[in-house]
């Protein structure tokens, strides 16, 4: 049902659903006394899924109908498939978290895509009674985020995962709660989940328990630690690294790397790096869509040198710390993807949720972000 091409009936259920979250998304609105033009822009932004299912074929990206026919069996009471393949496949764990969002049906690719808007809109009006508008606007008109948020793929999930973990952890300051989300963004996507508890911990460590201060001596020791801290992360994790990229490299090229003699050099982690920071330039099919990606690359760079300077000002040691994180996972990242599609994924993934954790790091008076 999924795969096929849909009768116009079929939709009547998405089209309730719709229908369910402008409802919920008026009263909401209506209740923290949120500006018209959010709740106009949100109400037209329902009807991406619509748009998006018919200007991208399922095929184009075919996990969409695995995730809508795990949640449509867990949803309908069906365990005997759904779990047993989610048992033996850790990154659908998603689809159990999909299942129990409160969306009236799941009935077709279209009604993930519905529960992806839902997440997203959950997220965006927390955070604008928040008054976190520097973020609103970010969740509200980045197109890979009008993307996501319109097709069945957990990117979404991870996304606004991520946001929670690091909004409680580094502004709530609520670490068991923090906990528990790094947890269910370890099951979601496991490498990302791991890197950014990862980064919690260290950021825990020389912040709130050492409370590094600005000094510019220790600001350069620090700075020095750090390379040693990742170069012996590459030593210890050097053949799980090559593992991941010569099974992207296959999956990409459709033979495998000899992995045995295959090393990590600084050549190899500076090429890769560019050509992850450069895509989609660096490859050779140049379309409208990829020339809109290459644009928001260049705007969130930018993004990321605003915050960059503003934290300076703040705790130089603290600005140290995020550009480093931005390299070191770069380069990570950058040695394992080779594929155009994966790396906008993953660099996207990871640039949205470190511009929000850098954020949250600011102090609350200094949190007015001016990009223009």
């Amino acid at each position: 049902m999924f795969l096929s091409n849909l009768h116009f009936l079929h939709f009547i259920p998405d089209v309730i659903n719709s229908i369910f979250f402008l409802f919920f998304l008026i009263y909401f609105c209506a209740k923290y006394q949120i500006k018209k033009n959010i709740i106009i822009t949100l109400s037209i932004f329902l009807l991406t899924p619509f748009l998006f299912y018919f200007l991208f074929p399922w095929g184009l990206f075919p996990d969409q109908s695995k995730y809508a026919d795990i949640i449509y069996d867990l949803r309908n009471f069906n365990y005997d498939n759904s779990v047993s393949f989610l048992l033996s496949n850790k990154v659908d764990f998603s689809s159990l978290i999909y299942a129990f969002f409160p969306v009236p049906f799941v009935t077709t690719i279209i009604s993930v895509s519905l529960i992806n808007k839902g997440i997203l809109y959950v997220v965006i009006l927390y955070l604008f009674n928040k008054k976190k508008y520097f973020l609103v606007n970010l969740l509200l008109f980045l197109p890979s985020i009008i993307f996501y948020s319109s097709v069945a793929l957990r990117e979404m999930l991870v996304i606004v995962l991520g946001i929670t973990f690091f909004y409680i952890f580094l502004e709530k300051k609520n670490y068991f709660q923090s906990f528990f989300f790094s947890v269910l963004l370890i099951l979601t996507k496991p490498h990302f989940g791991i890197a950014c508890l990862a980064l919690s911990i260290v950021y825990y460590i020389i912040f709130i328990k050492l409370n590094l201060n600005v000094i510019n001596k220790i600001a350069l020791y620090f700075f020095m630690l750090s390379i040693i801290f990742f170069s012996i992360i590459l030593f210890f994790f050097q053949d799980l690294l090559i593992y991941h990229r010569a099974g992207f490299f296959a999956e990409e090229f459709s033979y495998k790397l000899l992995v045995r003699d295959e090393t990590i050099t600084i050549s190899t982690i500076l090429n890769s790096f560019i050509q992850f920071l450069l895509s989609p330039l660096s490859t050779k099919e140049l379309n409208l869509w990829t020339i809109i990606i290459f644009i928001e690359n260049l705007f969130l760079l930018y993004v990321l040198v605003i915050l960059l300077n503003k934290i300076y000002k703040e705790n130089e040691s603290k600005a140290i710390f995020w550009f480093l994180t931005l390299l070191i996972l770069f380069a990570i990242f950058g040695f394992v993807t080779f594929n155009a599609g994966t790396i906008w994924r993953y660099k996207f993934v990871l640039q949205i949720v470190v511009i929000s954790a850098m954020y949250f790091s600011l102090n609350n008076k200094n949190k007015n972000i001016n990009l223009f």
